[in-house]
């Protein structure tokens, strides 16, 4: 029997995760106390103090929402419905066709009333020397000739004809609220396609190496 761990978690909210991790670092932590103390005779039980010591400092971490989280895995393997999932809403874009390419950072912020989209100024030139290719391809081949070279790629047709008509797709090195965070981020994975059909050889990546967009 196969399970689906994506419809799983989108059952699951950051809270019910927060609080399950939170009772389970207290019910180790507890242990570690008890062993420390029935130990504390010898050397032993100063390595169990320690542990607890540990364990009270990754509670902080769950409790301030300080996690760490790396997602990893191949094309269309669910990695936006699991982070969705954990972040309790729909962010992140999703789709039947692949999605996400480009590395995203998730920060919680408690303080935050809603989602802010950090991209650093190096990224957006970059992308913007990669609109520019396209458009470059665009005027070279004509618009009919490059529509047909993405023929297999349909969700990518609307995008070619905004890139033809748009000036920029990204001015800001902030931009807020969810609906526009999707639709930014949809652009922006969707540009990276365009450009490895059209012009392979002018990456996005090899400008930003190191660099990552911030959620």
């Amino acid at each position: 029997m196969s399970i689906n761990y994506a419809e799983q978690l989108k059952k699951v909210s950051v809270k019910d995760l927060q609080k399950d991790v939170i009772g389970l670092s207290e019910k180790i932590e507890s242990l570690m106390r008890r062993a420390s103390n029935a130990l504390k005779a010898d050397d032993t039980g100063k390595k169990y103090a320690e542990f607890e010591r540990q364990i009270v400092n990754k509670k902080h971490l769950v409790e301030e929402l300080e996690l760490v989280m790396s997602i990893i895995a191949p094309m269309k393997a669910g990695k936006s419905t699991i982070i969705n999932a954990i972040v309790g809403f729909d962010l992140l874009p999703s789709r039947a066709a692949a999605m996400t390419t480009l590395p995203t950072e998730i920060v919680f912020n408690k303080d935050l009333k809603e989602p802010i989209l950090i991209v650093p100024k190096d990224c957006i030139e970059a992308f913007k020397i990669t609109v520019e290719t396209i458009k470059g391809e665009i005027r070279d081949e004509g618009i009919v000739a490059t529509q047909k070279r993405i023929a297999t790629h349909p969700h990518l047709q609307e995008l070619l004809q905004e890139v033809e008509t748009n000036d920029g797709f990204l001015n800001s090195e902030q931009v807020t609220g969810t609906d526009e965070i999707k639709k930014i981020l949809t652009a922006l994975n969707d540009i990276v396609r365009l450009a490895s059909i059209l012009e392979p050889t002018k990456d996005p990546f090899a400008r930003i190496q190191g660099k990552r967009i911030k959620l």
